[in-house]
C-alpha cells in the first residue's frame, strides 16, 4: 500500500513474529528499508478488544517507527481490507451453494463484522 507520503507500508501475514507485548498490546516485528515499511502482520479487528487492535498499531507507528498520522494510515488500512473482503462476497454470488462457499462467506462476514465493530471505538 502506497502512503500519501511516498511511504510504501507492506503488511505480512506472519503472526507469530512479535517484537515484543507489553500491557497486552502485540507490537509485530518490523523493517523499514528506505521508504518501505514491512510489518510481520497486524491486528485489524476484535470483537472482545476493540479498541486494541489500533493501540497496537499506534504503539508500532509512532513510538517505534517514529511517525505521525497513526489514525489516517490505520484508516487506509482498514479501508482497504474492507475492500478486499468485499470482493470476496462479490466473487462468492457467482458461486455455487455448497458448504465451502457458505464457511468462507461466514468468515468474510466475520471479519467485516470486527473491523466495523473495531472502528466505532477508535
Amino acid at each position: 500500500m502506497n502512503l500519501p507520503d511516498g511511504t510504501q507500508l507492506v503488511v505480512g501475514r506472519q503472526l507469530a513474529k512479535v517484537k515484543s507485548n507489553q500491557n497486552w498490546i502485540r507490537i509485530p516485528e518490523y523493517k523499514v528499508r528506505g521508504n518501505k515499511v514491512i510489518i510481520s502482520h497486524l491486528w485489524v479487528g476484535s470483537i472482545n478488544m476493540p479498541r486494541r487492535p489500533f493501540w497496537s498499531f499506534r504503539e508500532l507507528w509512532e513510538k517505534h517507527l517514529g511517525r505521525k498520522d497513526a489514525i489516517n494510515v490505520w484508516s487506509r488500512i482498514r479501508s482497504y481490507n474492507t475492500q478486499v473482503l468485499l470482493k470476496i462476497l462479490e466473487l462468492l454470488e457467482k458461486e455455487p451453494e455448497t458448504q465451502a462457499k457458505k464457511l468462507v462467506k461466514r468468515a468474510t462476514m466475520h471479519q467485516l463484522r470486527n473491523i466495523a465493530e473495531s472502528f466505532e471505538e477508535l
